[in-house]
């Protein structure tokens, strides 16, 4: 008698029993290690990061920096220079010499004769006309020696409360046709001179 194998009914596809898997080969060995390698360095990165936090939440608060916003503003007045024009180097600057006070001097001397001119008669003897003579210096400061003479003669001197100097005295002019010279010289505290003249005319 003839056997007649039965056919199995196919089945669903979720109903075949799964085969097992092949053993994995040095590929997926590969990968695997990859894999946890690749987790252990996530997790020391992770450590990392909280151990920095830590440490940064722990330190002393630190002065922060004020803010511009918070800084006054100051108004720089703009330079009145003309156009084109530059400042001195500072080297040319602190190279300027410094100016001493100037010492006392004399700025003005007059002497003067009073009359200057006479007209009278012509004696034949020798005789003398009276004028007055007025001495006038003028100094840069007061408180100096002044020092002068007059036609060479005796030297004379007096210490300054003011600019201006004033002495006046009476002199004696020969009575003779012609003219006479009287020169006053500045000694002291500069060199200064004048001359002043006296004319007598015969009628």
């Amino acid at each position: 008698m003839p056997v007649i194998e039965a056919e199995e009914p196919d089945r669903p596809a979720w109903l075949t029993p799964e085969r097992d898997e092949e053993p994995a080969g040095p590929g997926s060995r590969l990968t695997l290690l990859l894999i946890a390698g690749g987790a252990a360095i996530l997790v020391l990165v992770a450590g990392l990061a909280a151990f920095a936090l830590l440490g940064s939440s722990s330190e002393p608060n630190r002065p922060r920096p004020r803010s511009a916003a918070a800084e006054p503003v100051v108004a720089v007045a703009a330079s009145t220079a003309p156009a084109g024009a530059t400042s001195p180097p500072a080297a040319e600057q602190s190279a300027t010499p410094k100016t001493s006070p100037a010492k006392p001097h004399v700025t003005a001397a007059r002497i003067s004769l009073e009359p200057a001119s006479v007209t009278g008669p012509c004696p034949r003897s020798t005789k003398y006309i009276r004028v007055k003579v007025t001495v006038t210096i003028t100094v840069s400061s007061p408180d100096v020696r002044l020092r002068y003479t007059v036609d060479g003669g005796n030297e004379h001197g007096a210490t300054l409360r003011s600019k201006t100097f004033t002495d006046s005295w009476e002199a004696e002019v020969r009575r003779a046709a012609g003219t006479s010279t009287t020169t006053l010289q500045v000694i002291a505290p500069s060199t200064a001179s004048d001359t002043a003249t006296f004319t007598y005319t015969c009628n």
